[in-house]
């Protein structure tokens, strides 16, 4: 079956791993209330993976493109913070 999941993210400069559906299409990034919130198409019959993403502000350095595969998923705003989200693909 396919639908959509959501799953919370957390405004941290650490590493977070998601277990989710294999070969989720991020649909998109946004505060859901006061929330990061990551929405994700999945299909429920598919075996799980851990995807990895992170959190970086404004302004706050990205690691190099040639030590990491860093893909942009999305950004939000928090008052006066904007927060971006990168996913650490393979």
């Amino acid at each position: 079956m396919r639908t959509i999941y959501k799953y919370p993210i957390q405004i941290t400069g650490e590493v977070q791993k998601i277990e989710m559906p294999q070969n989720g299409r991020i649909c998109d990034f946004q505060e859901q209330g006061t929330h990061p919130t990551l929405w994700v198409e999945v299909n429920t019959e598919m075996p799980t993976e851990i995807r990895k993403f992170q959190i970086f502000g404004t302004g706050v350095e990205i690691p190099d493109p040639d030590d990491h595969n860093y893909c942009y998923r999305g950004t939000v705003q928090r008052g006066i913070y904007v927060w971006h989200l990168f996913e650490i693909t393979p």
